[in-house]
C-alpha cells in the first residue's frame, strides 16, 4: 500500500495547483486564443461580409498595398497613411503572401500582449482580484473580437499605447523609464498620429507631478526621445515633398478639417441621394450666408495642389472658418463634446451604417463606461497610486473626438482598454463592499 499523504502535503499540492491557475500570463494567452480562434474569425467574416476592412478592401487594402510597394522596392508612396503598420506587415506578407488569416493571427498576438500588460498594471496598483474581472471583460468585449479581424493599424496601436503607460506604471519613473516611454510614444505616433494628444498629456504629467524634483528633465527626456524616434520619418516626408514639414502624415490636417469646417457641417453626411442633414445639428439653413470660399472642398480647387501643400489648405480653411464664424463653431464644439460622452456613435455617421455592429458596440461599451467612471472616482477617492497615468489615454481618446472628426470612437482604441481597468476596480470594490458588512467601505485593499 502507498503511504497516506500528510495533511500538510495535501495543502501544499492544493496551493501549487492554485498558483498554476493564477499564472495569468499563460491563461491570458490561452483564453484569448480560444476566444479569437478560427471559427470566430470566419463567423465575423460571414456577418460582416460587406465590411471592407474585414475582407481586405478599403483602408485595409491601402495598408497592404503600401507594404507590397515597400517589398517591391517602389518605396512608401503615400503621405496620408502612417508608416509603422505597413512596415510591420511587410514581413509576413513577404513570407505568406497577402494572407488575411495570417494578419489576423498577428492581431491576436497584439491583443494578447495588451491584455498581459493591462493585467500587470491592475495587479500592480489595485490589490485583490480586479485583474480577473479585467481578463473576463477584455476577452468577451465584442468590439475587440471584431477589431482583431480587421487588417488595420488599430490593434498594433492599442498595444503600443498600452506599453507606454505600462512602462511608466510598472517601472520607477526615472530617466531610463522616461526614455523607454518616449521611444514607445514615438512608435505609437507612427502607428496613429492622434497619439500626439496623449503624448502631450504624459509630458505635462511628468512636468507637474515631479516639478519639485526633476520634472522638467524627465519631461524633456520623454519629449526628446519621442520626437527623435519620429524624426527619420519626418525627414523622409521633407524630401518627398520638396521641403514641406509633415511630422507623420497629411491626414491630421484633413481630420482636423473634417471636424472643423463649414463644408463638413453642411455636406459631409450627404452621401449620394441619402441626405442625412447637417453636421450634428448644424444644418444648411444656418450656412446660407456663408461665402463659397469657406464651403468648398479642397479637391474642388481648380489647380489641384501637391500633397505637401494640401495640408496648408485644409488648415487655412478650418482656422479661417473658425475665426469668421465663432458662434457656429462654439455650437459645433458643444455638440461634439456632448456626442463624445455618449456610449454610442452618432446615427448620422456614415461609418456606422452597419447597425448591428453599432448596436452591439454601444450596448457592450455602456456598462464599461458607467463602471469605468465609478472606478475613476473611487481610485481618486482612495488615492490609488498611478491612477492619473491610467486616466491620460482615456482623456486623450475623448479629446480626439472633440477636436477632430467626432464619429469614429471605435477607430481610436485609447479609452476602452483603460476604462476596463477602472471598471474592474469598481466592480471589485462594490462587490466586496456589499458582500461583507464587516469590511470598511471603499478601502484600497478592496
Amino acid at each position: 500500500m502507498k503511504p497516506l499523504k500528510k495533511a500538510g502535503q495535501k495543502q501544499s499540492h492544493t496551493r501549487k495547483f492554485l498558483e498554476l491557475l493564477d499564472n495569468y500570463s499563460l491563461l491570458t494567452i490561452l483564453f484569448l486564443i480560444s476566444l479569437t480562434n478560427v471559427p470566430i474569425y470566419f463567423i465575423i467574416r460571414h456577418f460582416f461580409s460587406d465590411d471592407k476592412t474585414i475582407i481586405g478592401l478599403g483602408d485595409s487594402s491601402a495598408y497592404i498595398n503600401l507594404a507590397k510597394s515597400l517589398l517591391s522596392g517602389n518605396g512608401y508612396n503615400s503621405l496620408n497613411r502612417p508608416p509603422l503598420y505597413p512596415i510591420v506587415i511587410m514581413f509576413p506578407i513577404k513570407v505568406f503572401g497577402e494572407n488575411l488569416f495570417v494578419l489576423f493571427l498577428i492581431n491576436v498576438v497584439f491583443h494578447a500582449v495588451v491584455l498581459l500588460l493591462l493585467i500587470k498594471i491592475a495587479r500592480k496598483i489595485f490589490s485583490g482580484k480586479a485583474y480577473l474581472i479585467l481578463l473576463t471583460i477584455f476577452l468577451i468585449y465584442p468590439h475587440f473580437i471584431y477589431q482583431v479581424s480587421n487588417v488595420l493599424t488599430e490593434s498594433m496601436f492599442m498595444l503600443l499605447s498600452t506599453a507606454v503607460i505600462a512602462v511608466l506604471v510598472l517601472k520607477k519613473i526615472n530617466k531610463k523609464s522616461c526614455l523607454a516611454a518616449g521611444i514607445l510614444s514615438g512608435l505609437t505616433t507612427l502607428a496613429r498620429p492622434n497619439f500626439l494628444i496623449c503624448l502631450t498629456l504624459v509630458c505635462l504629467y511628468l512636468l507637474f507631478k515631479f516639478y519639485r524634483q526633476n520634472g522638467l528633465k524627465l519631461s524633456l527626456i520623454y519629449l526628446t526621445s519621442s520626437f527623435i524616434t519620429i524624426l527619420p520619418w519626418t525627414t523622409y516626408n521633407y524630401f518627398q515633398t520638396d521641403g514641406k514639414f509633415i511630422l507623420v502624415t497629411n491626414n491630421s490636417s484633413e481630420a482636423f478639417w473634417l471636424g472643423n469646417s463649414l463644408f463638413a457641417m453642411e455636406s459631409f453626411f450627404n452621401v449620394g441621394n441619402d441626405v442625412r442633414g447637417g453636421y450634428f445639428g448644424i444644418g444648411p439653413e444656418e450656412l446660407r450666408d456663408v461665402p463659397a470660399e469657406y464651403r468648398i472642398h479642397p479637391s474642388q480647387i481648380k489647380q489641384k495642389p501637391s500633397e505637401g501643400l494640401i495640408k496648408d489648405i485644409y488648415l487655412k480653411q478650418s482656422l479661417g472658418s473658425m475665426k469668421a464664424y465663432p458662434k457656429l463653431f462654439a455650437k459645433l464644439y458643444w455638440i461634439k463634446f456632448s456626442n463624445a460622452l455618449k456610449p454610442w456613435s452618432s446615427t448620422k455617421a456614415r461609418y456606422d451604417k452597419n447597425m448591428l455592429r453599432a448596436l452591439i458596440s454601444g450596448l457592450a461599451f455602456t456598462p464599461i463606461l458607467i463602471f469605468g467612471l465609478i472606478g475613476i472616482f473611487l481610485s481618486f477617492r482612495n488615492k490609488i497610486n498611478s491612477n492619473t497615468l491610467l486616466l491620460l489615454p482615456v482623456l486623450s481618446g475623448y479629446l480626439t473626438l472633440v477636436i477632430f472628426f467626432p464619429s469614429q470612437r471605435f477607430r481610436v482604441p485609447l479609452a476602452d482598454p483603460f476604462l476596463m481597468v477602472f471598471a474592474s476596480y469598481a466592480i471589485t470594490v462594490l462587490y466586496n463592499h456589499y458582500s461583507s458588512k464587516k469590511r470598511p467601505p471603499f478601502n484600497k485593499s478592496d
